[in-house]
């Protein structure tokens, strides 16, 4: 789902494998994010359009094209 600048969003972690989300802008570092496990929310700005795991420096992607993010609130993974 696209997220648009405003929206409160976190990330999913549907890996096996921990990631860590930072946004290439500097404004948010989402620390570790266990398998099966959500970041923090945080509001999408207008820089931060792109980010990439510290852990994977490979693994990159940008927030307003078609990423995976989670709803604002999700009991099930603990982030309300």
């Amino acid at each position: 789902m696209p997220a648009s600048v405003g929206q409160t969003v976190a990330f999913r972690n549907d890996d096996a494998t921990p990631h860590h989300i930072v946004l290439d802008d500097g404004s948010a570092d989402l620390g570790n994010i266990a398998p099966g496990a959500a970041s923090r929310r945080f509001t999408v700005g207008a820089g931060s359009g792109t980010f990439h795991c510290t852990l994977h420096p490979t693994m990159v992607g940008s927030i307003n094209g078609p990423v995976p993010v989670a709803p604002p609130c999700d009991p099930g993974y603990g982030y309300c």
